[in-house]
């Protein structure tokens, strides 16, 4: 398949998060070009290392965040940490996630799942852009990118962790979205189907997933667009769908979704 065009990241800043591997970094190795200034965030400070030598082998400059976003005064201070190295950022791509296929029954024994998922997929996020957001805002320009999911506004049984606070990421990418409008803040919510990386491997088992360099190209187009919302060409009559008969939906989605559940 051709990959599209990356964007052209001369001068710019650019803030991404979950970047050591799967869509963050193949959107990093793709779009790393000279002059192009990136914070790298994620758990793995070694991945980041690597990468960070990637972009710069391309005459970009990179600054490596090892952080873990469920701790949200470390994701705050990052956030600060990246004003002062670059100032403020002309991209934010807000991609870190944890998936977490998990039902009522089993998340009775496993509680951290729902702490652990608002964490990584909300809380955390939130804290991180919030600096950024501000600093973008005072400057009167820039475009928050948020990750979430096509399953934010459906009911998808044995994924309530996951789908959970991937649905408050997108509530909120919402809000920000028109309030930052005035402003000259984009923001674009990506709606992933499911997508083949290393966090997903466990449920990708018989299903067709988005490559990781597909998801990457989301990302491209977003920064050249400025779109609201890019998904997948099904997901808007999945969502009249469930409007119109939500338990019918549920109830036929929940006969392959419940089986990934994990214990």
């Amino acid at each position: 398949m051709t990959r599209k065009q990356p964007p052209d990241l001369d001068g710019k800043v650019v803030v991404v998060t979950g970047a050591s591997s799967g869509i963050g970094r193949a959107f990093v190795e793709r779009a790393a070009c000279p002059g192009s200034r990136f914070a790298l965030l994620a758990r793995r400070g070694d991945l980041l290392e690597s990468l960070a030598d990637a972009v710069r082998g391309r005459g970009g400059e990179a600054l490596v965040q090892p952080v873990d976003l469920r701790d949200a005064d470390a994701a705050r201070t990052a956030a600060e940490e990246a004003l002062a190295e670059f100032g403020p950022p002309d991209v934010v791509v807000a991609n870190a996630g944890l998936s977490i296929a998990r039902s009522v029954a089993a998340t009775a024994a496993r509680p951290d799942s729902i702490t652990r998922s608002v964490a990584t997929n909300f809380t955390g996020p939130v804290a991180h852009a919030l600096p950024l957001l501000e600093a973008m805002r005072g400057r009167g320009t820039g475009h928050l990118i948020g990750s979430s999911t096509a399953n934010a506004r459906l009911t998808i049984p044995g994924w309530g962790p996951y789908v959970a606070s991937k649905s408050a990421w997108d509530a909120w990418l919402r809000t920000a979205a028109a309030e930052l409008a005035p402003h000259g803040i984009a923001v674009t919510i990506l709606a992933f189907p499911l997508v083949a990386t290393e966090m997903s491997r466990p449920t990708l088992t018989g299903r067709r997933a988005m490559s990781a360099e597909d998801a990457a190209d989301w990302i491209s187009e977003a920064i050249g667009s400025r779109r609201p919302r890019i998904a997948p060409w099904w997901l808007r009559a999945a969502e009249v769908a469930n409007a119109v008969a939500p338990t019918a939906l549920a109830r036929a989605i929940g006969r392959s979704s419940q089986r990934l559940s994990q214990p």
